[in-house]
């Protein structure tokens, strides 16, 4: 049960929005009209539905009396029952029938009590059956009225202790015609019958029930049940013919329906469907198993009441009145049995007692004509059964069976008519059915669950068979076969398609022809191939001739849920697929051969043999061989890395679920992108832009130690320095046609102090900092908090000046990639640590004049950027990585000038300027070694190659300083290091104090 029942969903009630936005209105209108029409409907009731109750010496009066005898005999549980069906209170009626719908932690009568809908639905009920009683001139139940009316005796007044009537019982007086417990539980059914048709069956199934309790309990004879179920069938019947009270009825179930599932989607434990047994009665309960020994007349369409047929109403919404009269008719009580002890020739409203509503509910038992369905959602549709319906009793007849609607209709009974014609929807055949014509499918869907009897011919539809079709089947223009279990002889034509085997139900995978099966130019014949071993795929066996006249064969993976879906192959499919043979056709005689095979895979080949068994030379073969094809993974590969990757990929394990999506791909696209798109380049260069970001810091250093120095041989005091300094640092790198090219950014501050030592000959300070860097790139991005600290110093050895740095950074990096391709797509992320060691030492020879001062320098720089291991967070693409790192040794060579103006008594501004060339001497190569998160470890890694570092560039800076007071300086200044395929691009701004 789908929340609150089955085939109950919150989206088709809008269907029904307008109905319950109206609903006070046709709930006042309809109960005006019910007390108008009460009084008229009670005196057709008196005078024409119920009959007296039986005369003493009739059939029906021995009938009564034996019944009687025999139930207040029973013992054990059903009696224990029927003590407790003594009970009449309303909350004990409503439990009787809800525990068919929900359990019992479910909704409980207090939460029902709660809704308003229901308790208008339940006063409609009410109203209809009350009347004007002019004895007692109040409005008063008409079972209580009717009592009043034929005062008769209860069993335990008229009948002695051996169980037989006693001497002019007739003169006894009581209240037990008609059963006023029976009356009260019909009326309750009815009020879950209108809200839930789909289970009225069994509603009503426990009114009887309820209904024979009373008998056990020597409270009533037989019949006072009887006339109070006809009773309320009668008053149920004429509710729904008026559309005025029907309307009003209907859209008061569909409000409360609502209702509860708004409930439902706040509680689900609420909607928790039945546990266990529940309780059922015989079908022969309705007359008390009580009927003449002489063969009893069906009760003919004509005979049945003539407003009967709208007890069917909403039960099945999708039919006409015509066929709802026809189902009554069908499932009629026998005429010749106890419920129709008061039925008259020529008197149809007099059969009110035959109506069998439990079996009615469950659909037609004879088609005496062409029944056409069309199942649809309707107004009056309820249940939503226009989309999913069942019939359940067995049905015959000389009519046919023709389908329309989109809905899906389940046939559970043993059928014998005439035939089905399906032209939309489904129809599902669940029991053996033996049709006395052919079924014809055009447009619709027929599921085969056991045997069936028949022809078949299908149009522009699907057969799904899960037993047998004792005949043959016919396959045209637009049909397709979904067969499990045999046929006795198959046509496949041009344009249909034959998949033996059910994806989900059948294991075994195998279709059976008795005689012969043909396959016509143009058909297709689809196996899916569904496990690793060789006795699970699909496979046709006939046991006369297979004829082959052309077609084709497509190969799949079979999907599980539902028939007719590929799929991508779990583990245990696909070791055993290559190279791998199916023996898809097995038959004594094998004529003609396919046209052709389609693997449908770039990377997966099949062919078709045609043989003889060789463990069976009487038997003939058409045998699948299945194998990956010549074409390699590297064959799309565009640029070494590409290679790299696609080398990777082919070391994958047969069950990864990369490898697997990689085999099954159909398009060039998928494969070009997934190779493009797998890039790990983002790792290297973020690991590379550490190399870049750290010629600024370099920079920043050397130059705080110039400035100090110079402080020094101006002023000659031995300061020392405090500095603050704002680097900001962007560049580009472009692709090498290998790697992709990417961006770098990285701003921060730096801060430090130095110190003058041994009259002023050394310099010796501290540097610390803080940067944000972010690299773009390819397919990836990565961000890096970096902390660093170094020492920087000078030294004068006059004429020549020696400058030092050593540092030490820590990095935190954050990466993701996305890798986006109509194969496989995924999204990993990894936080890992990381380091970078770095020192420079340069000797410069500082050189002053009038006009400019000059200064020839040659630097030497090492730095070492390494990343601790990482497994990235992601799917089946995600890599892992040790410890690795990358070097950059380099040497510059340089000339450095600048010239100073006074601008007053202690400031002054300067302008300076820098030119170098730049030369890599070590591997400019940078590669990192990764594999596949997922992949065994024994493998070989994936060696992806990033951009390599320039060999040789040129480094220039332009830069002021203005000396604001003997303490204060500030200066600002660009750099750019220029490479091929490099472009960088340094700011600084500082404030240095000095003291």
């Amino acid at each position: 049960m789908n929340k609150i029942t089955p085939a109950v969903s919150l989206s088709l009630f809008a269907l029904f929005n307008t109905q319950i936005t109206f609903a006070n209105s046709d709930y006042i209108d309809a109960s005006k009209f019910i007390i108008d029409q009460r009084n008229q409907r009670f005196d057709a009731l008196q005078n024409q539905i119920i009959p007296p109750y039986p005369a003493p010496q009739s059939q029906a009066a021995q009938w009564d009396k034996d019944v009687s005898q025999q139930a207040t005999q029973l013992t054990g549980k059903r009696k224990k029952n029927a003590e407790k069906d003594k009970q009449s209170t309303p909350e004990y009626l409503f439990n009787i029938y809800l525990e068919y719908v929900f359990n019992k932690k479910g909704f409980n009568y207090n939460d029902f009590k709660q809704i308003k809908a229901y308790n208008r639905l339940n006063n409609l009920f009410h109203l209809a059956t009350f009347a004007d009683d002019p004895i007692q001139n109040r409005a008063r139940s008409m079972d209580f009225i009717l009592k009043d009316y034929y005062l008769r005796g209860r069993p335990n007044q008229v009948l002695d202790d051996k169980g037989e009537y006693l001497p002019n019982y007739v003169d006894i007086t009581g209240s037990s015609y008609p059963s006023g417990h029976t009356w009260n539980g019909f009326k309750q059914a009815a009020v879950f019958a209108t809200i839930f048709p789909e289970k009225g069956a069994q509603f009503f199934d426990r009114a009887i029930g309820y209904g024979e309790s009373r008998v056990i309990v020597g409270a009533h004879f037989p019949t006072d049940t009887i006339a109070s179920r006809a009773a309320n069938y009668y008053l149920l019947a004429h509710l729904l013919k008026e559309d005025k009270t029907a309307n009003a009825l209907i859209s008061q179930a569909k409000e409360v329906r609502q209702e509860l599932n708004t409930q439902c989607t706040i509680n689900e434990k609420k909607c928790k469907p039945p546990i266990g047994s529940l309780p059922s009665f015989n079908e022969n309960l309705g007359y008390y198993a009580k009927q003449n020994e002489q063969p009893s007349q069906a009760l003919r369409v004509d005979q049945v009441p003539a407003d009967a047929a709208y007890l069917l109403r909403s039960r099945f919404a999708y039919l006409n009145k015509s066929q709802w009269q026809q189902i009554i008719a069908g499932t009629a009580y026998p005429t010749n049995s106890l419920a129709g002890w008061g039925a008259k020739q020529n008197q149809p409203e007099s059969h009110w007692g035959l109506i069998n509503l439990p079996k009615a509910y469950k659909g037609p038992t004879h088609l005496a004509e062409d029944w056409v369905v069309n199942q649809r959602v309707t107004q009056d549709d309820v249940a939503n059964v226009g989309i999913i319906d069942t019939w359940s009793n067995n049905i015959e007849g000389k009519g046919r069976l023709i389908k329309q609607g989109e809905g899906t209709l389940t046939l559970t009974g043993t059928n014998r008519f005439a035939g089905l014609d399906i032209q939309q929807g489904r129809v599902i055949l669940t029991q053996e059915n033996h049709l006395t014509g052919p079924v014809n499918i055009n447009g619709g869907g027929l599921e085969v669950g056991y045997i069936l009897h028949a022809p078949v011919d299908v149009t522009n539809g699907t057969l799904a068979l899960r037993h047998s079709i004792k005949n043959t089947v016919t396959l045209n223009q637009g049909a397709r076969f979904i067969a499990s279990g045999s046929v006795d002889d198959l046509v496949v034509n041009s344009g249909a398609i034959l998949t033996p085997g059910d994806n989900l139900k059948d294991p075994t995978r195998r279709m059976t022809v008795n005689n012969t099966a043909t396959f016509q130019p143009g058909s297709e014949f689809h196996v899916s191939l569904q496990t690793t071993s060789t006795q699970e795929f699909d496979a046709l066996h006939a046991g006369g001739t297979v004829a082959i006249n052309g077609g084709k064969v497509k190969v799949f993976f079979a999907e599980e849920s539902p028939p007719f879906n590929e799929r991508i192959p779990n583990e245990d499919e696909i070791q055993g697929r290559f190279r791998t043979e199916y023996n898809i056709i097995r038959a004594p005689n094998i004529q003609g051969k396919f046209d052709s095979i389609e693997p449908n895979y770039l990377f997966i080949g099949t062919t078709l043999n045609y043989g003889t068994d060789p463990r069976s030379p009487s038997m003939k073969l058409v045998t699948l061989n299945v194998g990956r094809s010549e074409l390699a993974f590297d064959s799309f590969a565009k640029t070494p890395n590409q290679t790299a990757i696609a080398h990777a990929l082919e070391d994958l394990p047969l069950n990864n679920a990369l490898y697997k999506r990689l085999i099954l791909s159909q398009t060039t696209a998928g494969v070009y992108d997934l190779l493009h798109t797998l890039s790990p380049q983002i790792h290297i260069d973020t690991l590379a832009s550490q190399l870049n970001n750290h010629r600024q810091y370099h920079g920043t250093l050397l130059q705080q130690t110039r400035v100090s120095e110079n402080i020094v041989k101006e002023r000659g005091d031995n300061r020392g320095n405090v500095w603050v300094n704002i680097p900001y640092h962007w560049d580009r790198t472009q692709s090498d046609g290998n790697a992709s090219g990417f961006t770098n950014s990285n701003y921060g501050v730096f801060l430090g102090a130095d110190k003058h030592f041994f009259n002023d000959d050394v310099i010796f300070g501290m540097s610390t900092g803080f940067t944000k860097n972010s690299v773009s790139g390819g397919v990836g991005h990565s961000h890096s908090n970096n902390y660093y600290l170094a020492a920087y110093g000078s030294l004068q050895l006059a004429p020549i000046t020696l400058r030092a740095g050593l540092g030490h950074t820590w990095h935190t990096i954050k990466t993701d990639r996305t890798v986006t391709s109509s194969i496989y797509s995924d999204h990993n992320t990894a936080d890992y640590k990381g380091k970078t060691n770095h020192l420079f030492i340069e000797a410069a020879y500082p050189w002053k004049s009038a006009f400019i001062n000059a200064e020839p320098f040659a630097n030497f720089a090492f730095t070492n950027a390494e990343s601790h291991g990482f497994k990235e967070k992601g799917e089946k693409t995600s890599l892992v990585t040790g410890r690795q790192s990358l070097d950059a040794t380099t040497t510059t060579l340089g000339l450095r000038l600048d010239n100073q103006w006074k601008v007053g008594n202690t400031s002054s501004i300067d302008v300076h300027g820098e030119f170098g060339w730049q030369h890599q001497y070590d591997k400019r190569e940078r590669e990192m070694a990764f594999r596949f998160a997922h992949r065994d470890q024994l493998a070989p890694p994936l060696n992806y190659r990033g951009i390599n570092a320039p060999k040789d560039g040129m480094a220039i800076k332009l830069g002021s300083s203005l000396q604001l007071t003997d303490n204060f300086k500030l200066s600002m200044d660009y750099s750019q290091f220029t490479a091929k395929g490099y472009l960088e691009n340094n700011l600084d701004a500082k404030l240095l104090v000095s003291f």
